[in-house]
């Protein structure tokens, strides 16, 4: 039998897979299913209050998170019929979507950091004379921080979920060598064992049944002796 792994110290990774597809899917498909019918209801107004790059963004982040609900069913179905080959398809689209989300955050903290102070203040005010924008302008610079620290933990919690996700992979990967060892160790014959031959024996079956008519020297006349006095 094959050792079920855990997360969390007691908790099967199959448990994990099935929770973490169901809420991947609920989440991706809310997602998908917003811009889809945001695209297609006012597709003239967001046409209009995008630009170009922004527009095109959009259709790509919903062709992406349609593609991550669709394999995270895919994932929730494995983990219930424990099929490889599904769960196999939901760890690599994790894995996909959590290099992608570093890659942006790392492009985005770069960008924020690298924007002087002053001028971050002076266009988040951008010539209002209101007291509170202006203090809530110089005060989200310190945001810098609070979303770099966000980024960081979110991608240990998205690296957490793809290592719970590939230890079932590799737990289904070791059920099926253990299931086709047991399949074959059964049917195959033991070594150095007496195996049956069912070869025809040509020698055996003559002793066995002897012809019905007899052979030359059966009979008397021929047989050895029959000249001795």
């Amino acid at each position: 039998m094959v050792r079920s792994m855990k997360f969390c110290c007691c908790l099967p990774v199959r448990l994990g897979v099935f929770v973490l597809s169901l809420l991947t899917a609920a989440c991706a498909g809310v997602v998908a299913a917003g811009l889809i019918y945001v695209l297609i209801k006012d597709e003239d107004r967001i046409r209009a209050a995008l630009t170009k790059a922004q527009w095109i963004a959009v259709i790509v982040l919903a062709a992406i998170s349609s593609l991550i609900t669709l394999f995270a069913i895919g994932g929730f179905i494995g983990s219930l019929v424990r099929s490889r080959r599904l769960v196999s398809g939901y760890s690599t689209v994790l894995n996909l979507h959590l290099g992608f989300s570093i890659g942006a955050g790392i492009f985005y903290i770069i960008t924020i950091f690298r924007e002087n102070k002053e001028e971050f203040i002076k266009r988040c005010i951008n010539g209002s004379t209101d007291k509170n924008v202006i203090d809530i302008c110089n005060k989200a610079t310190t945001a810098k921080f609070v979303s770099l620290g966000f980024l960081v933990v979110s991608w240990l919690i998205e690296l957490y979920c793809c290592i719970i996700v590939a230890r079932y992979v590799i737990q289904l990967e070791e059920e099926a060598d253990d299931k086709y060892r047991h399949l074959h160790t059964r049917s195959a014959p033991s070594a150095g064992g007496f195996q049956y031959s069912h070869a025809r024996n040509e020698s055996q079956m003559a002793l066995n049944a002897p012809p019905l008519g007899g052979y030359p020297y059966t009979d008397a006349a021929h047989s050895h002796g029959h000249t001795a006095v």
